[in-house]
């Protein structure tokens, strides 16, 4: 590998390819740096939109961290939004957040909800340009 990319990694001191973004890294420039810079540009409405939907299969219990879990979003017959949570959340998966139509908000120390249950979400296509 050679140019801009190899020259980005060795500045860096990182093996990961320039450009290439963790699940970590796109959803902190979604959730903070996409509002921080649209204010810096004067535009209003800034903050992501939270929606909600019924979820689909079971979440456990959240620990003391705020969570957003990668999930794919369908409508049913009765035009309800249901949310499907990737079984996977691991940082790595980025995949899965590739394939993820928006995300399921859990908040700190959220109890462990089932199917039926209604869930805070952002959808990614209400995100222009995500």
């Amino acid at each position: 590998m050679s140019g801009p990319t190899q020259a980005v990694q060795e500045l860096s001191g990182s093996s990961k390819p320039a450009g290439l973004l963790s699940v970590e890294e796109a959803l902190c420039a979604l959730l903070f740096l996409r509002p921080a810079t649209w204010a810096m540009l004067g535009l209003n409405d800034t903050n992501p939109h939270f929606d909600r939907a019924v979820l689909a299969s079971r979440l456990p219990e959240n620990d003391r961290r705020e969570d957003f879990v990668r999930t794919h979003l369908k409508a049913d017959a009765e035009g309800r939004i249901l949310a499907h949570p990737f079984p996977k959340q691991d940082s790595a998966m980025i995949l899965a957040l590739a394939q993820a139509d928006g995300l399921i908000r859990r908040k700190p120390f959220a109890p462990a909800a089932g199917p039926g249950d209604e869930v805070e979400i952002i959808r990614f296509w209400d995100c222009a340009g995500y």
